[in-house]
Order: C-alpha cells, then sequence, then structure tokens
C-alpha cells in the first residue's frame, strides 16, 4: 500500500488568508517535510477561475515541488486535458520527469464545471472527445521518434520532442474516471484509471 497527499492550494477569504506568495512557500515546506516522513507521492489538482486560489497551474506547481524534493512521485490529480494544448503537456511533462528524474505521474481529467467550459468558451459536450485525443497525442509524442497528426482539435506534422522524459516508455497516465465507460478507455489504451485506483495496461506503442 502506499500513500500520498494531495495540494490544491487554496486561499480562503477568511481570517487565516495569507499573500499568495507566502501560502505557496509555506505548502513547499511542507511537502519537504511530507517527503522526509516516507510518503509515496504527492497529487496536484486543477481548477479555472475560483475565487479562493484554487491551483490553476499544474505543470507549474509540479516543477515546483519537484525542485524541492528527491524521491517522492509527482503527479496530477488530474490535469484537465480538454483545457490543455497537448503538445505543451508533452513537453512541459517531459521537462518535469526530467527536473524529478523520472517521477512523473501524468493524471487527466475531462472536467465538468459548467463554469470553465463557459469561461474557456468551449462546448462541454466536446470534453470527452477533447480528452481522448489529447492522451492518444501524448502518448505518441513521448513515446514516438516523430509525430504526425490529424485530429479532430490537433495537428501536428513530423514533430520531435526534445527533450524526451526520463521514463521509458513514457512516464504513466491516469484517467481521473468514475464511469465504466472511462476506465474500460483506459484499459484499451494502456493507461490507468485512478477513480478505481487500478493499472489497467502497460503502456502502448502505436
Amino acid at each position: 500500500m502506499k500513500f500520498g497527499v494531495m495540494y490544491d492550494f487554496r486561499n480562503p477569504r477568511a481570517a487565516w488568508w495569507k499573500p499568495y506568495p507566502t501560502l505557496l512557500r509555506e505548502f513547499l515546506g511542507q511537502i519537504v517535510a511530507v517527503e522526509e516522513m516516507g510518503y509515496d507521492n504527492i497529487w496536484v489538482t486543477e481548477h479555472h477561475f475560483v475565487e479562493d486560489d484554487y491551483n490553476p497551474s499544474v505543470m507549474t506547481a509540479m516543477a515546483a515541488i519537484a525542485a524541492r524534493t528527491e524521491r517522492i512521485r509527482i503527479g496530477s490529480f488530474v490535469m484537465l486535458m480538454p483545457f490543455q494544448d497537448p503538445v505543451r503537456i508533452a513537453e512541459d511533462g517531459a521537462c518535469v520527469d526530467n527536473w524529478s528524474n523520472g517521477r512523473l505521474d501524468l493524471g487527466v481529467g475531462q472536467g465538468y464545471r459548467i463554469d470553465e467550459f463557459a469561461g474557456f468558451c468551449m462546448p462541454r459536450r466536446e470534453r470527452s472527445a477533447r480528452m481522448a485525443e489529447g492522451i492518444e497525442l501524448v502518448d505518441r509524442l513521448w513515446t514516438q521518434e516523430r509525430v504526425t497528426f490529424e485530429g479532430r482539435f490537433n495537428r501536428v506534422k513530423d514533430v520531435r520532442l526534445s527533450p524526451k522524459p526520463v521514463q521509458k516508455p513514457r512516464p504513466p497516465i491516469w484517467i481521473g474516471a468514475r464511469a465504466a465507460a472511462l476506465c474500460a478507455m483506459a484499459g484499451r489504451g494502456g493507461q490507468g484509471c485512478a477513480g478505481r485506483r487500478k493499472r489497467l495496461g502497460p503502456a502502448r506503442r502505436t
């Protein structure tokens, strides 16, 4: 059994509110202490347009944690794939994996908050398709030498990711889901289903 701690870096407008730079430094100090206590994982969450400063930038947070820790695994639980450019996820994730020397776990989800989809001017009905396409593109960029991809939402032509991740064939990818259909999709694609806490297969080379 492994144990982890999840952080959203929220800063409610209440009596205990702190300037955000101060709060982040304190959280990082706490994360260092969590590693020293022997915990296995740190998970960072994501939401957008929330008044209490809910963390909107998963990769930035994970890079900061990577620079301050040595052993603990660092994961997103979850990165909201529909709102992200999959190429940047692949590039930033590879950088975090290098900064951490192979400790990245990429957890992704399709999102659910209506305010977020409205804020990004994105039809909520596209969320599952955007997530599935984004996962495929990240997987290919991490595992293939050169990638050409023609999707519904994303297109790249003869690109090579550099640097590549430390972990081979790629960092673990987890899908945050409770629905059986999403967990089945994770199994078909060689990802893990974080909602059921079960790895459903090895990484897939496509």
